[in-house]
């Protein structure tokens, strides 16, 4: 499994990825979990879930905030 995201998504207040197999196949209804620093890491800030093509985002977050 690959997880990406760019770094540059933090200063736009998103972030958004892929979810792959190792053939490069997107994977559908992977959960993913955004917390902040410092967080358990059952305590999500918030929660997404992957798409048919195994993509997600966040958007409208905080720019000033770490994830």
């Amino acid at each position: 499994m690959c997880i990406a995201f760019p770094s540059s998504a933090l200063l736009a207040g998103e972030i958004k990825g892929t979810v792959t197999d190792e053939q490069g196949t997107g994977l559908t209804g992977v959960r993913i979990c955004l917390s902040l620093p410092g967080a358990a890491p059952e305590d999500c800030s918030k929660t997404r879930f992957t798409n048919k093509r195994g993509r997600y985002s966040f958007n409208g977050l905080n720019a000033a905030e770490s994830y």
